[in-house]
């Protein structure tokens, strides 16, 4: 009981960091570029790593992973994070790089309202801030097999870690362009929030692990998983 209890203080205390930081970052885009297309464009640069995980991950990924990581021993766990990262980063990179081409389209359609002259300069920064989709989608791997070994400090902190990117590119990325500091401290956020969940996951790793063979029924179930929403 008092395990658990001490795992929900660890998760509402991550997620309620991440969530004033949020609204520190919401506060600093309204000072910086008021109400109009500037703060779309902002806001959507921001949002669109976090729109597409969530088309294209979702909950799926814990729901697959978690359980092959908490029925497993410590060894077993770490080369199937190790597998596990590799397919999703072959996977999501090449889904990744297909929206990248497709960045002008992806704005125009999204963002509704946006004057067609500010069209091809909010795609660029798109391209730029798409680079933390894949990031994120290794960052949920790592997530699963720390939640799967009931360690959910670091993984609570995942929006903290980003907003705090978020907020430091606004603050001090004006000289190089708001938006452009923007697009670039979103991917350093998603970044940040790896580095540090594989930092947690590195401490406790098992040494002389060898990646057996890809487990395709796993990349059923979490295509299943996926497919049911």
């Amino acid at each position: 009981m008092k395990r658990f209890l001490g795992a929900g203080v660890w998760l509402f205390a991550g997620i309620m960091l991440g969530r004033i930081l949020g609204l520190v970052r919401d506060v600093i885009i309204g000072n910086q570029f008021g109400v109009g297309v500037e703060a779309d464009r902002a806001v959507f640069v921001i949002t669109i790593p976090d729109v597409m995980i969530n088309i294209l991950i979702g909950g799926a990924m814990g729901a697959a992973l978690i359980p092959e990581f908490k029925r497993r021993n410590a060894e077993e766990n770490w080369a199937l994070l190790r597998q596990a990262s590799g397919l999703v980063l072959v996977i999501v990179g090449i889904v990744t790089a297909a929206l990248i081409l497709s960045a002008e389209w992806l704005t125009r359609t999204l963002v509704s309202g946006l004057p067609k002259d500010a069209i091809p300069g909010t795609a660029k920064l798109v391209m730029v801030a798409l680079l933390a989709v894949p990031i994120t989608a290794v960052s949920a791997v790592v997530r699963a097999r720390l939640q799967g070994e009931e360690r959910f400090a670091v993984p609570s902190l995942a929006g903290f870690f980003y907003n705090l990117m978020i907020v430091a590119g606004l603050v001090f990325a004006s000289g190089i362009g708001n938006l452009t500091g923007l697009a670039v401290a979103a991917v350093l956020g998603a970044g940040l929030s790896l580095l540090m969940q594989v930092w947690d996951a590195w401490r406790f790793r098992a040494s002389g692990v060898k990646a057996r063979q890809i487990e395709w029924g796993l990349v059923g179930r979490f295509w299943g998983r996926w497919l049911r929403g």
